[in-house]
């Protein structure tokens, strides 16, 4: 065996078998959290109705310029029919992906903390109940209801996996785009927040914060 490359920053020790380079699995950086902890009021009128805060953002810096993978944390959801609620995670940069949709039936959340992974085991259930764990982005597709964002959010692409994000800078804005596509029920949400892991793919990514230090990345 001997070291390779197979051009992804995002796997570590990569190395040379058979006359193919296989991508290492080294240690890469913890993931970073960033929050909004304002709430946000999914709200009841004509349909699909913008939440408000609309959308509900976070502003994301200081880091390197290469994102490995993302997950997404929604807190405190309560809604008296989950089926309702649409979300759109996009960012200014272009790319989107749709959450969660058309999920948890018609039984009545109280306070369910969601860790949105593409790594989870299971997709959020359909018929609910909605519960507070880790699962995969789900888009239920057709749903019920009116799938739809009004403007000033983006035209969804159709997907929901968060991978749609590797490989762009993750610093800037962060935009979470929530609506109710049904009447007769509403609801909250406490906050949400990014995972992020990032690594240097350029010299300007590394500074260890020392003067004396030129740092460079490797």
């Amino acid at each position: 065996t001997a070291v390779c490359s197979d051009n992804n920053p995002c796997t570590i020790g990569d190395v040379c078998s058979g006359g193919v380079c296989v991508p290492g699995s080294g240690a890469l950086p913890a993931a970073v959290q960033f929050c909004n902890g304002s709430g946000i009021a999914i709200l009841d009128a004509t349909a699909p109705t913008q939440a408000s805060p609309y959308p509900s953002p976070i502003v994301v810096t200081g880091q390197p310029s290469y994102l490995c993978s993302a997950t997404v944390n929604l807190n405190g959801i309560s809604h008296t029919f989950p089926d309702d609620i649409d979300i759109l995670l996009a960012r200014l940069t272009g790319s989107n992906a749709i959450v969660m949709s058309d999920v948890g039936g018609g039984i009545a959340a109280v306070g369910v903390n969601l860790t949105l992974s593409d790594a989870a085991a299971t997709s959020l259930p359909d018929a609910g109940p909605l519960v507070s764990g880790t699962f995969k982005p789900t888009n239920v597709n057709p749903g019920t209801g009116t799938e739809a964002w009004p403007a000033p959010a983006p035209a969804p692409s159709g997907g929901s996996a968060l991978s749609v994000f590797n490989g762009t800078n993750p610093n800037g804005t962060w935009n979470l785009w929530v609506v109710d596509d049904e009447g007769g029920d509403s609801g909250s949400m406490t906050g949400w927040c990014v995972n992020l892991v990032s690594v240097c793919t350029v010299d300007a990514d590394c500074n260890d914060g020392n003067p004396c230090t030129d740092d460079s990345c490797d």
